[in-house]
């Protein structure tokens, strides 16, 4: 039975809530100062702890916590059951033996390290198993007396020895009240909250400053979208279908219906006016239209297809180096699985195939044969999910490992095409109407729920491609039959730009993965527009990543 002392009275804080929705509301006092007296330590000043608490007469922790910590991170475990009790509350009785197994177990494991079965025996019976709510966690902690050496031990016990006690601290924190122990760091914790909460609200790195700041709120910044259409490309003899970046941002490839792909080379396309100079290829030889390009995960092959064949091109040298010949009619989609030496295709022959380098040599070693046309495919980025559309609009998700089928959901309208986010998660799919006005749906593939709708393109007779754009993936960008480029707000679906440009339908758009501040755009009328920002602000600087 848990004995509930009451706490010491330097550590009987006030409870009493806070007045939250009260803009003008004041601080609780003692919060901050322990928050504050917490941080200084943390930074390496304990003089400065020492005296804002003697000056204010308030802890951050109380006595009976420094020493409990002090007792776990030295190792002291014969003091541990009377700092225990001292503590006072837990969360529940739960709580309490939850926290007595951990400390105990680390007591148990470090006796054996030292060779002291009787006594670790001894604990096991006295300690853990009181506390203990699991007979076969029991077992496995009493046959670890069988392990002959140190290193034995560590590794049968998923354990590292002495250095554990910081985590054994860091977990048994967790059940006991933070009004008792202050998590760690927490006003670090609290600061980076509010940074977070300034990005998202902000818009960040969309702002007025190029920089994130405690010091200063950010402000959202139009002239920090890219808005502003840098450069017009004109080198392709016909309509543009296709465009996307290389996965590090240092190429952009375009399809177009005039049979060939070309390679841009993204830093000349920034420093140089001649476009000549930028062009890394020009891949030929296609027999049909291309429609699709994929890059392979390391960047260093491109596949495209759009008649029977899958053509495979080195980026180091420009080459056709693989055709591969499995389909019975058009491909219609392929995507990478996580290593480049992993392919799968699909086609108008309703059959998806899963490729495998071997020896040199590309062989298919799985085959889905579906009831209807694929229209389009996308892999996860960890090979965990295959995604296709088919022609009878009904989205299918696949493990890719397995080659198995996990679910379906069907779509209202025709379905045309799609786009993944990074994190395997969302999907956007372009949608051709018939019943309904022309849509963007986004749809949580974990809970398998429709969450946005983009609306005000124009889509009905050609494939328009939409992907998720911005930084963090925080935008949708799509091309509309209007010949305007439009972008949306991934948060609430609202609209940001409507951008013209384009004289003809704009099939494909694709945002620079490493620069917030880029994107291209393909269109009918025969040309890739590169898009930046307008803003002064150097564009290429590098978003911080706080969240690390």
């Amino acid at each position: 039975m848990m004995v509930m002392n009451p706490i010491e009275k330097e550590s009987q804080w006030p409870a009493k809530p806070a007045d939250i929705n009260n803009e003008e509301a004041e601080l609780d006092r003692v919060e901050v100062v322990r928050l504050i007296a917490q941080c200084l330590e943390d930074f390496g000043l304990p003089q400065s702890a020492e005296s804002l608490e003697n000056e204010s007469g308030i802890s951050a922790l109380s006595t009976s916590v420094k020493v409990f910590r002090q007792c776990i991170l030295a190792g002291n475990w014969d003091e541990l059951e009377n700092v225990l009790e001292s503590l006072g509350k837990f969360r529940s009785e739960e709580d309490y033996r939850n926290a007595r197994f951990v400390l105990y177990r680390q007591y148990y494991l470090e006796l054996l390290e030292s060779g002291q079965k009787i006594e670790a025996l001894s604990s096991l019976r006295k300690k853990l198993e009181p506390c203990c709510g699991q007979r076969e966690q029991l077992k496995e902690l009493s046959l670890l007396v069988i392990c002959k050496t140190p290193e034995e031990l560590r590794r049968r016990a998923k354990w590292n020895g002495v250095e554990s006690r910081a985590e054994v601290l860091r977990a048994v924190q967790s059940y006991i009240p933070s009004s008792v122990m202050l998590p760690e760091k927490r006003l670090q914790a609290l600061l980076r909250q509010a940074m977070m909460y300034q990005k998202d609200s902000a818009q960040y790195p969309y702002t007025k400053q190029s920089h994130l700041s405690l010091l200063e709120d950010l402000e959202y910044s139009n002239d920090r979208i890219p808005t502003v259409a840098s450069r017009v490309l004109t080198k392709h003899k016909d309509e543009v279908w296709f465009v996307q970046f290389s996965h590090n941002g240092k190429w952009l490839v375009s399809a177009s219906k005039d049979r060939t792909i070309i390679v841009w080379d993204v830093e000349k396309l920034r420093k140089s006016d001649d476009q000549s100079e930028a062009m890394l290829y020009t891949l030929e030889g296609q027999e049909d239209p291309l429609s699709f390009l994929s890059w392979s995960p390391d960047d260093s092959l491109l596949c495209c297809g759009n008649d029977k064949v899958i053509r495979m091109w080195s980026m180091e040298t420009g080459t056709n180096v693989h055709s591969l010949e499995k389909h019975t009619d058009r491909v219609t989609a392929c995507a990478w699985l996580n290593e480049s030496s992993g392919l799968v295709s699909a086609g108008s022959d309703r059959k998806i195939l899963f490729w495998v380098e071997v020896r040199g040599q590309w062989q298919t070693k799985d085959m889905i044969l579906v009831s209807a046309q694929i229209l389009d495919m996308a892999v996860a980025r960890d090979a965990s999910k295959l995604v296709t559309i088919c022609s009878d609009n009904v989205i299918h998700i696949y493990d890719a490992t397995t080659a198995t089928e996990i679910s379906t959901i069907k779509e209202e309208d025709s379905v045309m095409s799609l786009c993944l986010s990074v994190d395997g998660v969302s999907l956007l799919v372009n949608m051709s109407p018939v019943k309904i006005a022309p849509v963007i749906h986004e749809w949580d593939l974990t809970e398998e729920k429709l969450v946005q709708k983009y609306s005000g393109q124009r889509q009905s007779r050609f494939v328009i491609r939409s992907c998720f754009s911005g930084y963090n993936q925080m935008f949708v960008l799509s091309g509309s039959e209007d010949s305007n480029v439009y972008l949306w707000r991934r948060k609430n679906g609202s609209l940001i730009a409507s951008l013209s440009g384009h004289s003809r339908t704009v099939n494909a758009v694709s945002w620079n993965p490493v620069d917030p501040f880029m994107f291209a755009s393909a269109s009918d009328d025969g040309t890739v527009r590169i898009w930046g920002s307008s803003s002064a602000v150097d564009s290429s600087a590098e978003p911080m990543n706080i969240t690390d």
